[in-house]
């Protein structure tokens, strides 16, 4: 799960369901915490704090299409969406359970990610039992699309692992 996925991963893997083969979570943390300003302007001005978003979103180096598509992907799920999927991350917090987790983890942290930082990736691996952790260089909060061949890289060894 990427970002919000991975919070939801967390989630899941809480509750320990018997098919659950193991997490992969990138850009995530234990806690993912959203600044006032960010709820505030998605209710108050939408398109300028999409903009703001987008802008500590990604690698300075990042495609531009990339983040055209991005932008709209958000901006088209409209104010209302986009803030419920924020106010919920902002609620998010499992930093007391994450040594409950029994399945193996892999965590992706960006070097440049600036909405979920790399030390949030390092706050998982020090909480989850056995988790292992790749750090991927030049990539913002969306490394895998901006560094979609180092991301694949680490995930493809923990897949095969996983069997």
């Amino acid at each position: 799960g990427h970002s919000m996925g991975a919070a939801i991963g967390l989630a899941l893997a809480l509750l320990q369901p018997p098919r659950l083969a193991g997490l992969v979570l990138l850009g995530g943390g234990p806690a993912m915490p959203v600044s006032q300003p960010i709820l505030d302007g998605l209710t108050g001005n939408f398109v300028q704090t999409v903009g703001l978003i987008m802008k500590f979103s990604w690698n300075k180096g990042a495609r531009s299409l990339d983040r055209e598509v991005a932008t709209q992907h958000m901006l088209s799920a409209g104010a209302e969406t986009v803030w419920g999927d924020f106010a919920a991350c902002n609620a998010f917090d499992v930093s007391d359970r994450l040594g409950e987790i029994r399945v193996p983890s892999l965590i992706v942290g960006g070097v440049l990610d600036r909405m979920m930082p790399l030390h949030q990736s390092e706050m998982l691996v020090k909480g989850i039992p056995g988790a292992g952790l790749a750090v991927i260089d030049e990539a913002g909060h969306y490394m895998h699309v901006e560094q979609t061949n180092q991301v694949n890289r680490e995930l493809l060894p923990f897949l095969h692992e996983l069997g």
